[in-house]
């Protein structure tokens, strides 16, 4: 895991979750690390306004990779599982798919898993 705050990576990464506080605490901390081209939201909804979103987030910049934290994917122990949210990431991977055909998938089940989740991607495995 990178760990001193001299390491500068630019990769365009935008993360995804379900906790705007969470969110904005992730992309402070990562932006201290030195990843200086990350965008974390954490507003997204299950509705046709979240998707409208996501489309928007999604142009906004040619992303390397897309990060998908647990209350997306249904590995949030905040979150209790349910079919819901497995069509919702099920529609949520296919909008990416379509909008940021590029990007890799970062899939992670807590933000503390973001630093080690971006290189096991985009680096494989840099430690």
């Amino acid at each position: 895991m990178a760990s001193s705050s001299s390491i500068n990576y630019d990769w365009k990464i935008l993360g995804l979750g379900r906790g705007v506080s969470t969110a904005k605490q992730a992309e402070e901390n990562l932006k201290a690390l030195g990843y200086k081209n990350i965008k974390i939201d954490g507003s997204l909804e299950n509705n046709a306004g979240g998707d409208e979103k996501l489309i928007a987030l999604l142009k906004e910049n040619d992303w390397d990779a897309v990060s998908l934290g647990g209350g997306l994917t249904g590995y949030d122990e905040h979150f209790q599982r349910e079919v819901a949210t497995l069509h919702w990431f099920n529609r949520i991977v296919n909008i990416i798919h379509e909008h940021a055909p590029k990007a890799k998938f970062i899939f992670v089940d807590k933000p503390a898993s973001l630093v080690e989740g971006i290189h096991r991607v985009l680096d494989n495995g840099h430690k």
